[in-house]
């Protein structure tokens, strides 16, 4: 509506995202800024995931308006360390930069994201429903995991996010995935598609 909001992202210049008010064109106002020193961000990487504005069900006919985005890289793995900067996805408040949620550790408790995710993030759909809600998401990390996140609480009439679950999809062995996958939705099944490769070391597996 009337609100615009540039969400400005680092990469290698740092662990930090800004978010800039533009509503006015002419007068563009600093609205907050997102680093490992706000609270629920102390392990953000840095921020090569592109933060992406989705809206999910909160009981509201509009939704709430939020940000999700992989905790980032870990300079570590320019070394061929295991970087543990950077793990989970985060969804943040767009409009006040409040932490709502990390993913990190399985709905069931099994598996926990052990590695940084400066992928992207791919968000869906499910339900098609008319208000445009996302319900689901899935990204990949630099373990050679898949995983799948639920944005949607069906038991929840404002969709709490103490319902939303993590689910390890697969584990492909000694991958790395910096680029978000690729999810078709079909009549009877999702196919999720996703390529790996060392986007630092091209030359590398």
């Amino acid at each position: 509506g009337s609100t615009a909001i540039i969400y400005v992202a680092a990469r290698r210049g740092g662990d930090f995202i800004y978010a800039i008010d533009v509503s006015d064109p002419n007068n563009p106002r600093f609205k907050f800024k997102l680093s490992p020193s706000t609270t629920g961000l102390s392990d953000l990487g840095q921020t090569w995931s592109m933060p992406k504005v989705i809206k999910v069900r909160d009981g509201t006919s509009s939704g709430k308006v939020v940000l999700i985005f992989g905790g980032g890289y870990d300079v570590a793995e320019d070394l061929n360390s295991v970087g543990t900067k950077g793990r989970g996805v985060y969804v943040v408040d767009a409009l006040t930069g409040t932490v709502l949620k990390r993913f990190l550790t399985t709905a069931d408790g099994t598996n926990t994201i052990s590695t940084s995710v400066p992928s992207d993030v791919t968000v869906v759909n499910v339900d098609r429903d008319a208000g445009g809600f996302s319900d689901r998401a899935y990204v990949g990390d630099l373990a050679g995991n898949v995983w799948r996140m639920d944005l949607d609480d069906p038991t929840s009439s404002t969709n709490a996010v103490a319902g939303w679950k993590l689910h390890k999809l697969a584990n492909l062995g000694a991958r790395k995935f910096f680029y978000p996958p690729d999810v078709v939705l079909a009549a009877n099944f999702h196919a999720v598609l996703i390529g790996s490769g060392d986007r630092e070391k091209p030359l590398v597996k």
